[in-house]
């Protein structure tokens, strides 16, 4: 008799659109379990409503389902459950997909009914609201205190990207123990993307000298400034270096800080040395990544680092901040500086720049990290 194959429902319902890199790394969960022989693959059922639908229905995986929820259907039947107090959204699916189980299930609307025949895993990406409270608004505030104290109170299985999350949630919340931890912390995945070739990069984005890159969305706790300070600094020397930045060039959260980035530019006259591209097709983001120089990492505060997995991936050298998630992502194999201090990253680029800082030794195999990623999401429905 062959066994039944698992049925895993991936609930792609609450991302929002200023969070597509949180759909990514769902989408990276799929991707990574995909490259695992076929009798260890679950069947994935993918819910997921009409705004993400070109990315969720791009995905291939060799046994997946996907289903759209219209939002309409999705807001009526969360108003019913509020009032009634039982989860008919989820405990609809869990009958209706026969799920053995579900993730993320971040949202303890009611009684889940159905919920002894599925396991339910909850995740959450990181503690920043509780360290930089200024970055988000009341009600986004309000509401991240509320999910977050229902899955405690409600859920029983969470999933954290590193253990310095965990030793956050230990620290603000104490959770009791029937919440059980389990650490995943992610891996990219790349090996679906055609880069293309990198003279046509350099002629797309006036790139012409060798660069340091930068892949961060401008949130104010990514930190550029302390970057644009350090080659200002460099500068005064009279040591030249070019630094090409990629992502969004705006913050709802904080409007006002990128026009302060850019006048910080303007001001001590780095436009020549500091190059800010905005949002740019991935596979471009990654052939600049991998032809750099090195990869700066100066974030204040991160889960699980992408930019770091993506550099990793790319055996890329990564000069990174203290932050603790950074040390727990690179170990021995990072270049590090304070992460409150121009000057530390200032004289990190000049030693590496003069051979004086040694590049550390290439990461792990990457067929073997994506491999470990992917075994470890299935272990926790084992």
């Amino acid at each position: 008799m062959v066994n039944r194959r698992k049925r895993i429902g991936f609930l792609f319902t609450s991302i929002g659109r200023e969070s597509m890199g949180v759909l990514n790394y769902f989408i990276s969960i799929i991707k990574a379990v995909d490259s695992l022989p076929d009798n260890e693959k679950p069947q994935f059922v993918v819910i997921y409503d009409e705004h993400i639908k070109k990315w969720v229905e791009a995905i291939q995986y060799s046994h997946l389902e996907l289903h759209l929820v219209k939002k309409q259907s999705l807001i009526k039947t969360l108003l019913k459950s509020f009032i009634t107090g039982i989860n008919f959204f989820v405990g609809n699916i869990i009958k209706e997909y026969s799920l053995d189980g579900l993730y993320p299930m971040n949202d303890y609307v009611g009684k889940i009914k159905y919920a002894a025949s599925c396991k339910i895993i909850s995740w959450y990406p990181d503690f920043q609201h509780k360290f930089y409270p200024q970055y988000f608004t009341k009600s986004n505030l309000i509401i991240k205190e509320w999910r977050l104290k229902q899955i405690i109170k409600k859920g029983r299985h969470l999933v954290l990207s590193s253990n310095h999350s965990k030793s956050h949630l230990m620290t603000f919340y104490k959770p009791t123990q029937l919440l059980q931890i389990h650490i995943l912390p992610f891996v990219s995945i790349l090996s679906q993307y055609q880069l293309p070739a990198f003279q046509e990069m350099k002629i797309k984005y006036d790139v012409n000298e060798p660069y340091f890159f930068l892949a961060n969305q401008f949130y104010k706790h990514k930190n550029h400034i302390l970057v644009f300070e350090a080659v200002k600094l460099l500068r005064e020397k009279g040591i030249f270096i070019k630094l090409v930045c990629s992502g969004k060039l705006e913050d709802y959260r904080n409007p006002d800080y990128i026009e302060q980035v850019k006048t910080y530019v303007i001001d001590n006259n780095l436009q020549n040395d500091i190059k800010m591209l905005g949002i740019i097709p991935r596979e471009d983001q990654l052939c600049l990544m991998k032809n750099c120089l090195a990869v700066i990492q100066p974030s204040k505060f991160e889960g699980w680092s992408t930019v770091i997995e993506d550099a990793k991936t790319l055996q890329m050298p990564i000069l990174a901040s203290t932050f603790g998630v950074h040390k727990e992502q690179l170990e021995d194999k990072g270049l590090y500086f304070d992460e409150d201090s121009s000057q530390s990253l200032a004289t990190l680029l000049e030693g590496y720049l003069n051979g004086s800082v040694k590049r550390p030794l290439p990461f792990d195999n990457y067929e073997q990290r994506v491999a470990k990623f992917a075994r470890l999401f299935i272990d926790l429905y084992k």
